[in-house]
């Protein structure tokens, strides 16, 4: 899902705060924005659940169906990329805000904000 999005380095009093740049920023955020999926563009099943909490947050859940699973071995939520992933088993990976920023497992990305 990544980009070739270049950051531009802001120094103090040298990085010209321009409409190139500025617009640049707003681009991104507008393709970030379409691209993100709605809640309900995901599939529901296979014991892996969707819902929205009180605060209008996705909250994801899973049943023990999906850790019985042949092609799924378990779930973990982690607050880091695992370096050396379970083969099978999928990763929620939690930013450090503790929201989910990205889904893995067997080394891709199927899923990140």
């Amino acid at each position: 899902m990544k980009n070739s999005y270049k950051k531009t380095k802001w120094v103090d009093n040298k990085t010209p705060v321009c409409a190139q740049n500025l617009n640049k920023i707003e681009n991104a955020l507008s393709e970030i924005y379409e691209k993100c999926p709605e809640k309900d563009s995901f599939k529901e099943g296979n014991g892996i659940l969707f819902d929205n909490d009180n605060e209008g947050n996705t909250v994801i859940g899973v049943d023990s169906t999906v850790l019985t699973s042949i092609t799924c071995t378990g779930i973990e939520v982690v607050t880091e990329e695992p370096l050396n992933p379970i083969k099978n088993k999928m990763y929620f990976v939690l930013n450090q805000d503790m929201y989910l920023s990205k889904v893995q497992m067997n080394g891709i990305t199927l899923f990140e904000i």
